[in-house]
């Protein structure tokens, strides 16, 4: 048997709502990565190489978020479906993701998508964090992500399309 490790405000204490909504970011993740590698394979233009990185990149990044908060959910002993059916589970639960499937992605058309899927990302984060019964560590692990992103949105993406 192995003995269950506890921190001071653990993820262990979470109220199962929490537990929904980080599972929901990961199902949210999912589909994100899924839409930044069909940016990233649809790259076109003089500025491909640049797309085609920046997008490998974010989807990694988003891919990392995603494992990380289906092993949270998890770690709350939250079932989970597979992740093939993300937006079926969304749409479940009210969330209107829009799949990225333009046959291209020219500069502006690219980096607008990326800023469009990290704010949703972003968002679910704030909602996450907004609820009184998330545990610190929790909103601390979430807080990495959501600085990064903003930063890649609000400087990295904007200077790109300014």
């Amino acid at each position: 048997m192995v003995r269950k490790l506890k921190i001071n405000e653990s993820v262990n204490q979470m109220d199962e709502n929490v537990y929904d909504s980080i599972a929901i970011l990961g199902y949210m993740c999912t589909l994100a990565a899924n839409d930044l590698h069909h940016i990233h394979l649809c790259a076109k233009g003089d500025k491909f190489q640049e797309i085609h990185l920046d997008a490998q990149s974010y989807m990694d990044k988003v891919r990392t978020l995603g494992d990380t908060c289906f092993e949270l959910a998890k770690e709350g002993e939250l079932e989970l479906v597979n992740e093939t059916f993300a937006f079926g589970v969304l749409e479940d639960n009210g969330n209107d993701w829009t799949v990225e499937e333009a046959n291209s992605y020219y500069f502006t058309e690219a980096y607008e998508a990326m800023s469009r899927i990290l704010s949703a990302l972003c968002d679910q984060i704030i909602l996450i964090q907004e609820k009184p019964e998330v545990s610190s560590d929790v909103s601390s692990e979430l807080d990495n992500y959501l600085r990064e992103f903003t930063k890649d949105v609000n400087y990295f993406i904007d200077k790109k399309l300014g």
